[in-house]
C-alpha cells in the first residue's frame, strides 16, 4: 500500500502517531505520542514455518510478527511498531492485526494488562465477556447494544489500575461480526466495512459509551462457558478468579516469550482482586440469547 502521512489517534488509553489509520482519530495537540506506527524494512527472525499462515517471534526488546501475504510487524520496547509490508497488503488487513496482536505485544511490553474481552457500559461502569475467538463476545456485546447498552470494547479490553479499582479503556465503536450473527441481529450488510484478514467478518458501527475518550471502572467480568439448560452464573473467588483472569489474557503466547511475566502477573492479580469474575455458562445459539440476556438485566437490577 501506500505510505500516507502519519495521523494522531487516541485508542485503548494510548497516543499514537500512525502512517496507518487508526479508529478515533484526534487533532495533532500532543506532540509527542506513546506509540509511533511507520514502515520500514526489517530484518527479522525466521518465525513463519513451512505452510504456516502467522507466527512470531523475540530478539532483545521487540517482538516480530510475520501474517503470510501481509507484513511483518515489529514491536519494540511498548513504544515503536515497524511495518514491513507486502506490495499486495490491503490497509483493512494492516489494521486488522495493528489494532490486534500487534497491539497486544505493545500493551505487554508496557506493563499493561490486556483482556479477552468485549464491554458495554452498564450504570456508569463497564461489564466484560471474555471468552477465547469464536466464543460470542462480539455477539453478546451486539444483542446488548440492541436493547439500548454502550459499547465499550470489542475484543480487547485494555486493563489499567484506577482510584478505587481497574479501569477499562475505551475501543473503537464497531464490532466485529459474522454473517450469521448480522443475519440474527437482522443487520443489513449492505455498506459494511469488512473487518480484514481471512475470516468473514465485517464492522458494525454501534453506539459507544458516553465516556467515549475516558476509561471506566470495571465492575464484573463474565467468562462466557458452554453448558446446558438454563443460563445460569457461578462466582469466582480467590484463586479461581485469579486462574479464569489469567486465562483470557489477550495474546497470552507473547508474555513468556518476552520473559514479561513478573508484570503480567501482577495486572492479572491486581484485577482478579478488585472485580467480580463470574462464570456464564449458557447454551450456545442465537435461540437462546434473549433468556441469557433476560437473566443478565435481572441480575444488574437487583444489584
Amino acid at each position: 500500500m501506500t505510505a500516507r502521512e502519519p495521523g494522531h489517534y487516541e485508542y485503548s488509553g494510548l497516543r499514537i502517531r500512525s502512517s496507518v489509520p487508526f479508529p478515533n482519530p484526534v487533532p495533532p495537540a500532543w506532540s509527542q505520542p506513546d506509540v509511533e506506527v511507520g514502515f520500514g524494512s526489517l530484518r527479522s527472525p525466521r518465525v513463519l514455518a513451512d505452510g504456516a499462515v502467522a507466527g512470531f517471534g523475540v530478539d532483545g526488546d521487540s517482538l516480530y510478527l510475520t501474517i503470510r501475504g501481509v507484513a511483518t510487524f515489529r514491536a519494540r520496547a511498548g513504544r515503536e511498531i515497524t511495518i514491513d509490508a507486502q506490495p499486495a497488503a490491503g490497509e483493512l488487513d494492516l489494521q486488522l492485526y495493528l489494532t490486534g496482536s500487534v497491539l497486544g505485544a505493545i500493551l505487554h511490553q508496557r506493563g499493561v494488562f490486556p483482556l479477552h474481552a468485549s464491554a458495554v457500559e452498564v450504570g456508569g461502569s463497564a461489564v466484560a465477556f471474555a471468552a477465547g475467538s469464536g466464543s460470542g463476545k462480539s455477539t453478546m456485546a451486539a444483542f446488548l447494544t440492541r436493547r439500548g447498552y454502550r459499547l465499550v470494547a470489542d475484543d480487547v479490553c485494555v486493563l489499567n489500575g484506577g482510584p478505587g479499582g481497574v479501569l477499562v479503556w475505551p475501543g473503537a465503536a464497531r464490532l466485529k461480526m459474522g454473517r450469521d450473527g448480522l443475519d440474527a441481529l437482522d443487520a443489513a450488510m449492505h455498506g459494511l466495512e469488512p473487518a480484514g484478514g481471512t475470516r468473514d467478518k465485517y464492522q458494525l458501527p454501534v453506539e459507544a459509551s458516553a465516556s467515549a475518550k475516558a476509561p471506566l471502572p470495571l465492575r464484573t467480568v463474565y467468562i462466557l462457558t458452554d453448558g446446558v439448560g438454563r443460563p445460569r452464573v457461578e462466582k469466582q473467588e480467590g484463586l479461581d478468579a485469579l486462574d479464569a483472569l489469567a486465562g483470557q489474557t489477550y495474546c497470552a503466547e507473547f508474555v513468556p516469550a518476552m520473559r514479561l511475566e513478573k508484570s503480567w502477573f501482577y495486572g492479572v492479580a491486581r484485577a482478579a482482586r478488585a472485580i467480580e469474575v463470574r462464570r456464564l455458562i449458557r447454551p450456545r445459539g442465537f435461540q437462546h440469547m434473549d433468556a441469557v440476556l433476560d437473566m443478565l438485566e435481572a441480575e444488574w437490577r437487583g444489584r
